[in-house]
């Protein structure tokens, strides 16, 4: 006899949490994904619940509340709840995981069809130790992104907040209790030894097994004393660190310029590259940041529209930098503009896109006027949604009370308690996501209008990442420069766009009171 294979039953839970978000196709794409992983894992979907959040007053979680209940009625026949993320169900972890406690005890499972990482390996044994993972998993990823801006902020001053490899002293900060506050510095038994074999290697007279063969007749040790191998040695020649620079992370691996003692110079560090791909030493070498070209790769070329790149040469009177088309077969291919003249226009495009006083203002006026609004709005619902859970919290005290003196059945009891306990965790969901946290709005809209004020300033005073990351702030698409024309914007970044939009005649926007745009002839 055969019997016919019973799928496993699950149900999908899709949220937006805004009506602007309904336009789009969010609630689209949650459903497709969260099916398409209902079928890898051979699951059956027994229903479908969708929040959709019209509006922040109309966002009391009904649909959580109706799953809950529809969890407990069903509690064996559904085994899982699909959401597409863990931000869908809830933001906060205490609220996501009283949520994952209550499907629990229906036997229910939550799994999520994108951060499959959280999903649990079975549906009893593991769950605990499931929940435990997924708990340690967030917790980390918060801490880690509040230590990245401490960390990133401390590799831009040219200082690694790991330790350096072999060759520098890793002085143990950490363990001492202290910041660190200076570059590791050379270690006196290594640094030397270390130096040495890389411009050696650099001259192309080494192979990575002949290296480490010198190394070990030089007494080169590791850190704990023991020997050098060829898989150290091929990760020493990949290091930039010995090159006087350190990558970051947190920015695609742009490199930083260190603050310790180079071992080599980027020359020699480009050659090894090179000779340890088998390619020929006198190959040209990656493009790499030059703070002395902060425009190259972003000034787009008028003829072909590729991106310019910067160069410099030598004449009578010392060195001049041009920045030139680098696409073969451009009419201006190799037809130079001088550094200064290209980066004194660009600074003239700054100056002419710098929002006008008028404008500050009216942006000023515009974000308190809408921050107050929501504000005010958030308080109202959290005002609301707290009174919602204290009565609910009253009538669940009252149920209990009437227990205790009999005056209900044991069966009555959890009859009427269920669905407080559900209309209680919807609500709590709600509250805490209508809270919003105080913030000094004046200082942070003042420090935006200082900072507009003066584009080219900003940019003439910024290193070489930021004026990357300035650039495409407010230029998102690059520009154009044109002999004769000098530099043309090609899109200007949307904040930019609204303040140049603000004062003109027609731009739909009622004056507040008290500050009024420029009339216009």
């Amino acid at each position: 006899m055969s019997y016919a294979t019973v799928k496993p039953k699950a149900i999908l839970y899709l949220r937006v949490s805004s009506k602007e978000q309904l336009k789009g196709k969010s609630l689209e794409t949650q459903e497709k994904d969260c099916k398409r992983y209902c079928a890898e894992q051979g699951f059956e979907v027994a229903e479908v619940f969708i929040e959709e959040g019209e509006s922040a007053k109309n966002d009391d979680r009904t649909q959580l509340q109706r799953l809950l209940r529809y969890c407990r009625e069903h509690r064996k026949q559904i085994s899982y709840l699909i959401i597409w993320k863990v931000d869908r169900l809830a933001r906060s972890i205490p609220d996501y995981y009283e949520i994952r406690k209550t499907l629990m005890a229906h036997g229910i499972s939550v799994h999520s069809a994108t951060e499959t990482a959280i999903n649990d390996g079975s549906i009893t044994g593991e769950a605990m130790e499931g929940l435990l993972a997924i708990f340690a998993r967030i917790d980390n990823k918060i801490k880690s992104d509040r230590a990245k801006a401490n960390l990133e902020a401390l590799l831009l001053t040219g200082i690694s907040p790991w330790k350096l490899p072999i060759g520098y002293r890793n002085l143990q900060n950490k363990l001492h209790g202290k910041k660190k506050t200076a570059p590791d510095p050379v270690d006196p038994d290594r640094f030397s030894i270390v130096q040495r074999g890389l411009k050696e290697y650099s001259t192309g007279v080494h192979t990575i097994n002949s290296l480490t063969r010198r190394f070990r007749e030089w007494s080169l040790t590791t850190r704990s004393g023991k020997k050098i191998y060829p898989q150290m040695v091929e990760r020493m020649l990949t290091d930039i660190t010995y090159a006087g620079w350190l990558l970051n992370p947190w920015n695609n691996n742009e490199p930083v310029r260190g603050l310790h003692t180079p071992a080599i110079t980027l020359e020699e560090f480009q050659k090894n590259q090179l000779i340890k791909a088998g390619k020929s030493v006198n190959a040209k070498p990656r493009e790499r940041a030059n703070a002395e070209f902060p425009l190259r790769n972003f000034v787009r070329c008028f003829q072909c529209k590729g991106t310019l790149t910067g160069s410099g040469s030598r004449g009578q009177g010392g060195r001049y930098a041009y920045y030139h088309c680098k696409k073969r077969g451009c009419q201006l291919y190799g037809k130079t503009i001088p550094k200064d003249d290209l980066e004194r226009d660009f600074m003239a495009l700054l100056e002419r896109v710098t929002p006008t006083e008028i404008a500050l203002m009216l942006f000023k006026e515009v974000a308190l006027d809408v921050w107050e609004t929501k504000l005010h709005e958030h308080n109202s619902d959290a005002e609301r949604l707290q009174k919602k859970v204290d009565e609910l919290n009253a009538e669940l005290k009252e149920l209990i009370s009437m227990k205790s003196r009999q005056l209900i059945t044991e069966e009555q009891f959890l009859e009427q308690k269920h669905p407080l306990d559900e209309a209680t965790i919807a609500a709590k969901v709600a509250l805490n996501e209508a809270r919003i946290e105080e913030w000094d709005i004046e200082t942070a809209v003042s420090y935006a209008m200082q900072f507009m004020s003066d584009l080219p300033r900003q940019w003439r005073d910024y290193g070489l990442e930021q004026k990357h990351k300035f650039q495409q702030l407010v230029f998102p698409e690059g520009v154009i420069y044109k002999k004769g024309a000098g530099v043309l914007e090609l899109k200007l970044g949307a904040i930019y766009q609204l303040l140049q939009d603000i004062t003109t005649p027609d731009f739909n926007l009622v004056p507040l009171k008290g500050i009024e745009p420029p009339s216009h002839p």
